[in-house]
């Protein structure tokens, strides 16, 4: 028995490092992963770290990261890396392109008005520089069309980082997610876009095709309001 639940969890902490985690949910060693939101491979180096022999979809959008991703996986195998913006729609669409931070561009826009941004808050006017964004065009598929386009027929690790068009890509998912297993996903709740997301944009996607919530794996907390910013979330079948 333990005394109390810091005890309990300081254990599973040293029990359960996220990759451990990973490992004990995917229950193959050869996992189909698709990387949304695959910025410069990050995730890529992250994944192949953990699964040596896993084939890796990498969707990124933004022709510069696109450019160093196709440069910086050049070592693996079995990977394939495409320019293209996933959401609930066949198109094209306008993507803003942040010129501060590269990783921070998406669907959305900055919202120059956030009351959580440290950005926003900070003395100086030259903040609104960090907002400075660009217009983009940008092709748009639905993950169910590309999965049949392709021939992909289950995945094992979704993984989505796209600032806060994570419903939209699920949205547009439902056929694929009855054979996925595992999603990693980051979830933003504060208000750095000029639109916000919640738990239930996910849930109610995820909870009737049978997943659930089963960690939250990183919680992103706000130094100048305590708030959580944002949480990286783990569902499984």
């Amino acid at each position: 028995m333990y005394k109390n639940n810091i005890e309990r969890t300081k254990e599973a902490n040293q029990v359960f490092s996220k990759e451990k985690l990973l490992k004990s949910l995917v229950s193959t060693h050869q996992p189909v992963i698709f990387d949304i939101g695959a910025n410069i491979g990050q995730s890529v180096d992250y994944f192949k770290s953990i699964w040596q022999h896993s084939k890796i979809y990498s969707f990124e959008p933004v022709s510069a990261s696109f450019e160093t991703l196709q440069n910086n996986v050049k070592c693996y195998d079995n990977i394939k890396c495409y320019k293209i913006a996933l959401s609930n729609y066949i198109g094209n669409s306008k993507f803003y392109i942040n010129e501060h931070q590269i990783m921070l561009s998406g669907f959305y826009n900055l919202n120059k008005h956030s009351r959580d941004s440290l950005a926003v808050n900070q003395p100086e006017p030259s903040h609104f520089n960090y907002f400075n964004s660009s217009e983009a065009t940008v092709q748009v598929e639905t993950l169910d069309f590309f999965c049949k386009a392709n021939n992909v027929e289950k995945i094992d690790l979704l993984k989505l980082d796209t600032q806060g068009a994570e419903p939209l890509i699920l949205e547009g998912a439902s056929e694929i997610l009855k054979n996925t297993s595992v999603i990693i996903s980051e979830l933003m709740l504060y208000d750095l876009y000029e639109k916000q997301v919640s738990f239930i944009d996910y849930e109610k996607i995820l909870i009737p095709l049978g997943f659930r919530l089963y960690d939250i794996s990183h919680i992103s907390k706000n130094p100048l309001n305590g708030r959580t910013d944002w949480v990286e979330v783990i569902y499984v079948k």
